[in-house]
Parts: C-alpha cells; sequence; structure tokens
C-alpha cells in the first residue's frame, strides 16, 4: 500500500496529481484512469484530490492546457530563431520526440488518447494545438519557398498536414510498439525523407 502523503503547499500537490496522472497514462493509458488510483498512487485520500481538481477530466484538461502553452512556447521560439526553415523544421521535430523522452503520458494523452475522452474542451485544446501546427509550419515552408529551399510547386498546406502526420506517427508508434522513447535512426530518417521530398 501507497504510504501517505506529507501535508504539502496546493502547488507542491497539485504537481503532484498532475505528474501522476501522467505516469499512470503512460503505463496504461486513460481508460483504466480513475481518481481513487490517482490519489493511491501520490499517497493521499481520494477527497483530497477534489481540493484541486473538480473532476479526473479537470485534471486532463489541465494536463493538455500545460503541455500545450509550452509546445507552442517552444515552436514559437524555434520559429523566431536564426535557423534557416529546413533547420526549423527539423528542430520543431525533435523537440515533439525531446518531449516524449521525457514522458511518455503526454503524447500519448494527446495524439494517441485524446479522441476517447468525451470532453469538448479537451478536444478543442487538442485541437488547438493541431491547428497551431498547422499555421506554423505553413509559415515556414513559405519563408523556405521565398529562399528558394523548397520546390515551388510545393503547396504550404499540404506540406505541413504532411508534417504533422509523419509526427504523429512517430510518436504513437512508440509508446504503441514499446519503443525505446531514445530519438534513433528511423525517426530522423523518417523528417529526412519528408523534407527530402520538399527539396528542389
Amino acid at each position: 500500500m501507497t504510504a501517505r502523503a506529507t501535508s504539502q503547499p496546493a502547488s507542491v500537490r497539485r504537481a503532484q496529481i498532475l505528474n501522476a496522472t501522467l505516469e499512470m497514462i503512460g503505463e496504461s493509458g486513460i481508460e483504466a484512469l480513475t481518481t481513487a488510483a490517482i490519489a493511491k498512487r501520490v499517497g493521499i485520500a481520494e477527497a483530497t484530490i477534489f481540493k484541486h481538481f473538480d473532476s479526473k477530466i479537470d485534471i486532463l484538461r489541465t494536463l493538455i492546457k500545460t503541455f500545450t502553452d509550452r509546445l507552442i512556447e517552444t515552436s514559437n521560439n524555434i520559429q523566431g530563431s536564426e535557423a534557416d526553415p529546413y533547420n526549423k523544421l527539423i528542430l520543431i521535430f525533435e523537440a515533439h520526440l525531446d518531449m516524449l523522452k521525457d514522458n511518455q503520458g503526454i503524447p500519448r494523452l494527446i495524439f494517441g488518447e485524446s479522441l476517447s475522452i468525451r470532453d469538448q474542451k479537451c478536444q478543442d485544446l487538442v485541437r488547438n494545438i493541431i491547428g497551431h501546427y498547422t499555421d506554423l509550419i505553413q509559415i515556414i515552408i513559405k519563408q523556405g519557398l521565398e529562399e528558394g529551399l523548397f520546390k515551388t510547386d510545393l503547396n504550404p498546406l499540404l506540406a505541413s498536414k504532411c508534417f504533422i502526420g509523419v509526427l504523429q506517427h512517430t510518436v504513437i508508434n512508440h509508446f504503441m510498439t514499446e519503443l525505446p522513447t531514445e530519438k534513433n535512426d528511423t525517426d530522423r530518417g523518417l523528417i529526412d525523407f519528408l523534407l527530402n521530398l520538399f527539396k528542389p
């Protein structure tokens, strides 16, 4: 039995609940997730969960929002960097894989099981991050077109959707097949293959 946790400040307790939830999602997905199981993992009474979150869905919303805010900030920083458009796309791809390495629960929640969450706000958050990335990748591809790095007939919208598709495939493939979370030659090979198709 998990030992009872000692009293903690609210911010610390919220972080413990969120981290425990992510760990459990990474291990066994969302379907089996309950507030009782989260409380047991943290070492607190289930009632304590509801002092910090309204429900399991509220916890999931918070996780998705935290993740999307962090990833949008990272991608915007890459977009604003001095890297050329080709390498910006590689950096964005690798940022996602670094996120996967740090915590498998996040990509499983966002890219693998978000559609199973019957909550409009959760689904809206996921659509927001996908929409943001579609717009961002299009901007980078248009920059590459202006600089002559990509073929002139490349459609930015279609190319951005292909990029996101490869990204989602890579993330999902890791946790579906229990591959190691570290980046590998196959991951880099996929993105290199796609980006080579963009070149003149």
